[in-house]
């Protein structure tokens, strides 16, 4: 509900909508409240069969039916899907908790490609020898949805507290581009969990 609030403007309408880790659709369902169910279009990407049909019956007793056909079961960092001709989609708003931890190993290669560099502009985690598991992955979350965001679009991102005060790596290139690209607005506008 914070994070709605801070997010949602007074009579915005005909609005997009997205979260790329969306389980459920807790954060989706408060934001949509917050613009209303009629002034906004719902965006999501899970990875989990069981939490997007979750999510689906959220749709549906939130009056937002308009919204199910966009809800996709998927893996967002390998094959984002909502797109507009070749491009990602922009959105207007994104609200996400991503996965802090997940191994995503067997997927290096394919988000180190290419066609993916101007998405993972700081750079993809590393892949820990032995806890695969303990892999680093919201920040390849954080980057695609700073690449995700329309030009006049605000995000509001759950983040581990060591985001925060990294002095080197992906994070700290990631908040320089945050503060180089002005897509901050204060410093109060960063929370942490």
């Amino acid at each position: 509900k914070i994070m709605a609030t801070i997010l949602a403007p007074q009579g915005d309408t005909n609005v997009s909508i997205f979260d790329p880790s969306a389980g459920s659709g807790t954060l989706l369902m408060n934001l949509a409240h917050a613009i209303g169910a009629n002034n906004c279009t719902v965006y999501s990407q899970d990875i989990s069969q069981k939490s997007s049909n979750l999510l689906r019956l959220n749709l549906v007793l939130n009056g937002l039916v308009h919204s199910i056909g966009n809800v996709i079961q998927g893996n967002t960092m390998t094959d984002p899907y909502h797109k507009e001709g070749q491009q990602l989609r922009k959105f207007d708003y994104i609200v996400s908790n991503p996965p802090f931890k997940l191994d995503f190993s067997d997927d290096i290669e394919k988000l180190g490609a290419s066609s993916n560099k101007d998405r993972f502009f700081a750079g993809l985690p590393n892949v820990p020898k032995k806890a695969k598991d303990k892999m680093a992955i919201y920040p390849l979350f954080i980057q695609h949805i700073m690449f995700s965001l329309s030009r006049k679009g605000k995000a509001a991102i759950v983040v581990p507290t060591g985001f925060i005060t990294a002095q080197s790596g992906i994070e700290k290139r990631i908040r320089e581009k945050l503060v180089e690209e002005k897509m901050l607005t204060t410093p109060a506008s960063i929370f942490s969990s």
